[in-house]
């Protein structure tokens, strides 16, 4: 069995992490009582640590609710790696309305995928994006693209991690991300976080490396479009971003 070699998890900035997931899920903010519940956290901690990322940049504080700050919107385009962000909204609207399946833009972060925009989500699905941010990438069609074009080395260590919980599934989910990155796109049922939808995604490239991908979901019982359809109409929309 190859030696798993992934990078450890620090406990602080996974904290950190967690906080700035934390205050994305609401547009007003939260408290730090809010914070330390989302985190599970102890107040005293949650506080020492929003204080130290208001003072930073990366929260704001208003009447005792903290929200996402200005130092990440200002890292990202410095670095120039705001690229996703050519696929606008108004392309996730235009597929929406085209298809009336729902529409994402999903980014990796680490093992997980993150649903950054959507378009025609259900009650449920919105729901439930707004409460867990963060899925395991191969719990959603989108987030199965990302790790089927994660860079190699990554994407071993991933599933020599992953053989040994359950090797007969990552098995069969290796042979399915071949399969992705032969035909470019995923197609079948959403995953395991949602059997009752079907879903389709493809990779948003940037200079040659997949920054995002774009998926259409919908339920698998009544869709008035097929899986062939709304495959055609996304590789349509992601034509200038392969």
């Amino acid at each position: 069995m190859a030696e798993d070699k992934r990078r450890p998890h620090h406990r602080a900035v996974d904290r950190i992490a967690a906080l700035l997931g934390a205050a994305t899920t609401d547009p007003r903010g939260l408290t730090l009582t809010e914070l330390s519940r989302a985190i599970d956290a102890p107040l005293s901690s949650v506080q020492k640590l929003a204080y130290g990322l208001v003072a930073s940049g990366f929260f704001d504080e208003r009447d005792g609710r903290y929200t996402i700050g200005p130092l990440s919107a200002v890292l990202e385009r410095k670095s120039g790696r705001n690229s996703v962000r050519d696929f606008e909204r108004e392309h996730l609207d235009a597929l929406h309305r085209e298809t009336g399946a729902g529409a994402l833009l999903v980014v990796r972060v680490g093992d997980d995928a993150v649903n950054i925009e959507s378009v025609g989500l259900s009650d449920a699905a919105a729901f439930a994006d707004s409460t867990r941010w963060r899925h395991p990438l191969p719990s959603t069609a989108g987030g199965r693209v990302l790790l089927a074009y994660m860079p190699e080395r990554p994407r071993r260590e991933w599933a020599a991690e992953n053989l040994r919980e359950d090797p007969e599934h990552t098995m069969a989910l290796l042979d399915e991300l071949d399969a992705i990155r032969a035909d470019g796109v995923a197609v079948g049922p959403s995953g395991p976080l949602r059997p009752d939808l079907e879903s389709v995604a493809v990779p948003l490239f940037r200079a040659g490396e997949v920054v995002a991908s774009v998926a259409l979901t919908q339920p698998r019982i009544g869709a008035t479009r097929t899986l062939d359809e709304l495959r055609r109409a996304l590789m349509d929309a992601t034509a200038d971003h392969r």
